[in-house]
C-alpha cells in the first residue's frame, strides 16, 4: 500500500468514526520490521499491565520513526515501562531499522534513518527508486548463498527460478 492509499484509508476512518482516532488507529506501526524486536516486549508488557489494571489502561497513541529513532507515544505509563520505551529509542539509534543488524543513525537523501551499512548503500545508491535499493541489498549480501531464492507466480501456483 503506497502513501497516498494509507492517506486515504486514514481519512475514511476519520469521517467514519464517531470518536476523535488517535495516529496509531489511523496507521498503525509505521516503523521498519527490523526494531520489532525492541517494539514488541513494550507491547507485551502493557498487554500484561492492561490484564492486571483494566481500570487504568495503557493506551498506544502512535509507533513510528523520528529523526531515525524508534518513538512509541502512550496514554501514560508506569515508570518500569517508561524506561522500556526509553531503553528502546536508544537502542533503535544502533539498530537498522529495516533488518535489526548493527546499524548506525545516518542522514540519506535528506532524511535521518539508522540503518546498516549495507542499506546506507543501497538508499544512497538508488535515490528513491524502492525496487533497485531491494536489487542493490540483495546484491551487496549476496543473499542467493543464503537460502533466497526468486518465486514467480504463475496461472497454475507458484514456481521458483
Amino acid at each position: 500500500m503506497d502513501l497516498d492509499e494509507k492517506i486515504i484509508k486514514a481519512m475514511e476512518k476519520i469521517e467514519n468514526s464517531p470518536v476523535p482516532l488517535h495516529p496509531f488507529e489511523l496507521f498503525g506501526i509505521e516503523i521498519g520490521y527490523g526494531w520489532y524486536g525492541l517494539l514488541l516486549p513494550i507491547i507485551k508488557e502493557i498487554r500484561l499491565y492492561n490484564e492486571k489494571h483494566p481500570d487504568s489502561k495503557i493506551y498506544i497513541n502512535q509507533i513510528k520513526e523520528k529523526w531515525g529513532r524508534l518513538e512509541i507515544y502512550t496514554s501514560g505509563s508506569p515508570e518500569y515501562i517508561f524506561k522500556m520505551i526509553l531503553k528502546a529509542g536508544y537502542e533503535s539509534e544502533h539498530i537498522c531499522e529495516l533488518c535489526g543488524a548493527r546499524g548506525k543513525n545516518t542522514k540519506i537523501n535528506e532524511w535521518y534513518m539508522t540503518l546498516c551499512d549495507e542499506h546506507i548503500k543501497a538508499k544512497q545508491k538508488a535515490k528513491y527508486d524502492f525496487n533497485l535499493e531491494d536489487q542493490l541489498y540483495k546484491d551487496s549480501l549476496n543473499i542467493e548463498n543464503y537460502g533466497w531464492k526468486e518465486y514467480k507466480h504463475e496461472k497454475d501456483g507458484i514456481s521458483n527460478e
